[in-house]
């Protein structure tokens, strides 16, 4: 068994994967709120335009409006009229509110936008919800199937489970851990943000404040209603993946768990506090002793194993002739989810773990490594074409292009075999959508494997000698920075945050047929739910923004980041 330094690790990358779907989805959830505002603020301009300015304060509006009973907005400012003290303030707001003609339409037009703020503000609600729900669903299950995978390789120990049944995935979203469950707060924040709304519509009348402010409010108010959301799906995203892995440990027979905290400067005093403590499954209790403790909390749990526990799990990890069976230490989560989840859809339970089974050293479903994220960029403004993918080889051969690969790595060898290769691939495929590969020693500069041959558009297989290279790494534990072309120039892939990471590459590099260079590593582990990520960076590029800044801006709110190097 390994130590549980490792374990405790492993489980905080876990959480740290958890987290980075829970961030794809408030990702999702924000740019929905900023379309509402953008709709609202849309149809409050003109409605402010004519009123004068009653003289009255943003702090005695606010303070007229909260001693309203009435809803609407006509009603609402009529209100608020009867009880301005100054009788030539009162009687002009009056006056204005009850004229026919602009002021009548205007009035109107106010009570259009009242009415669209309820009608956004519930889209919005209905909107995150189902996408809160999607992201819990899936990480309950997930943290389910990965704590009984973690188990099975800490022990070695190959025993049956039970599949994580739907009931269980809609109690956990159900539970009300903290006073409410989640789509009660989302409600109770959707319709705190439509209060709000209005009042600030109707304080900007009063006060005679400008549309222009009045639109910035109501952006800040749907910024403030994102961050709320954001709390939301991260806190509950860390409540559903400690109590799945409850289950997970049930399944095992584990009747004890340690409490992780990832320590750090944001660690909070009471995860510290906790760290490493060891409690009863029985009596674990979320905001008590399990995570998790606080908004935006990351700890998690380890199983703490004991004697008992583990001439349970070998009495279970037999085959019918009473031999032993044991899970490979090499067995990636991919290959047994595959085998043991995936196979199993019924809702049955698994048949446990045969001898031999196989392992590739690459080998996650595919030989196929694609380095291209949106297949169909064009439409986002990329440029395509041969002339568009024809690469400047003046630019290419100058001072100023080898100067980017001076601050690669700390060894001008490797430096310049990086600048070479890279003035190799972009050669050889300038004005095609071909991509070149070369794997290189990270401590010589030595080529240890390239695929120069490959015909898959913005993609590169993975040939023997990529293969080989890889294998022999691992073994002499040397380290590998994998560098490839891009046609486009646009930055690093989700999949090539990906290939990092899984081949234990020690840095990745790209230089793109415009002369653009990125490096880049993945310390985090696999990202998921690239769909959500795409959707991010087309929506980045339908708001004008280039391809670095539509990128960098997707991958900032998941965790990764790559660096443009500078001639």
């Amino acid at each position: 068994m390994n130590s549980k330094d490792y374990w405790a690790k492993r489980s905080a990358l876990d959480m740290a994967r958890y987290m980075r779907t829970a961030e794809q989805t408030a990702v999702l959830m924000e740019q929905t709120g900023k379309a509402a505002a953008d709709y609202i603020n849309s149809l409050i301009k003109g409605v402010f335009t004519g009123f004068e300015d009653f003289g009255i304060s943003e702090t005695e509006a606010r303070n007229i409006l909260a001693a309203g009973n009435d809803r609407t907005a006509l009603q609402r400012l009529r209100a608020a009229a009867s009880r301005v003290t100054d009788p030539e303030k009162r009687q002009a707001l009056t006056n204005a509110i009850n004229s026919a003609g602009a002021y009548r339409f205007r009035i109107d037009r106010l009570e259009e936008v009242s009415r669209q703020i309820t009608v956004q503000c519930n889209s919005l609600y209905k909107t995150q919800l189902s996408a809160v729900r999607s992201c819990l669903g899936g990480i309950a299950s997930e943290s389910y199937y990965r704590t009984v995978f973690n188990i099975q390789q800490r022990t070695g120990l190959g025993f049956s489970f039970a599949m994580f049944p739907k009931s269980q995935v809609e109690q956990l979203l159900s539970k009300h851990w903290c006073g409410a469950s989640y789509s009660q707060r989302l409600w109770r924040d959707t319709d705190i943000l439509a209060d709000r709304l209005k009042d600030e519509l109707l304080i900007g009348l009063l006060s005679g404040r400008s549309g222009e402010k009045t639109a910035r409010i109501i952006r800040e108010q749907f910024g403030n209603n994102s961050y709320c959301a954001r709390r939301l799906v991260r806190t509950e995203s860390a409540y559903v993946c400690n109590a799945a892995a409850l289950s997970g440990y049930g399944e095992a027979g584990i009747e004890r768990y340690i409490f992780i905290a990832t320590l750090d400067q944001k660690t909070s005093e009471v995860c510290a506090e906790l760290d490493g403590l060891s409690f009863p499954c029985s009596e674990a209790k979320a905001g008590t002793n399990l995570p998790p403790m606080h908004p935006f909390c990351r700890s998690t749990t380890i199983a703490d194993f004991g004697d008992d526990t583990l001439k349970n799990l070998e009495r279970r990890a037999r085959d019918k002739d009473g031999n032993s069976i044991t899970v490979p230490a090499d067995m990636k989560y991919s290959e047994w989810r595959e085998k043991f989840v995936d196979e199993n859809k019924d809702g049955s339970r698994p048949q446990v773990l045969t001898k031999g089974a196989e392992d590739g050293i690459i080998k996650a479903g595919s030989d196929k490594v694609t380095t291209g994220v949106i297949e169909k960029e064009q439409e986002y403004g990329v440029p395509y074409g041969e002339d568009a993918l024809k690469a400047d080889m003046q630019y290419i051969s100058s001072e100023e292009y080898a100067a980017k690969f001076n601050s690669v790595t700390d060894n001008p060898v490797v430096n310049n075999a990086l600048l070479e290769c890279s003035r190799k691939a972009i050669a050889h495929r300038s004005g095609t959508l071909y991509e070149d590969m070369y794997l290189i020693n990270g401590k010589t500069g030595e080529i240890l494997g390239a695929q120069i041959n490959s015909d898959c558009e913005q993609g590169v297989f993975y040939n023997e000698s990529l293969k080989n290279a890889i294998s022999k790494a691992q073994a002499e534990n040397i380290p590998v920075i994998a560098f490839h072309s891009h046609p486009e120039g646009y930055p690093p892939s989700i999949d090539d945050f990906n290939s990092v990471y899984k081949n234990g590459y020690s840095l990745g590099v790209v230089a793109g047929h415009n002369g653009q260079v990125y490096v880049y590593n993945n310390v985090l582990g696999f990202v998921e739910g690239a769909d959500s990520i795409h959707s991010s960076i087309a929506t980045a590029f339908s708001y004008g923004y280039d391809i670095d800044r539509a990128y960098s801006e997707a991958y900032e709110a998941i965790g990764l980041s790559y660096k443009i190097l500078k001639g």
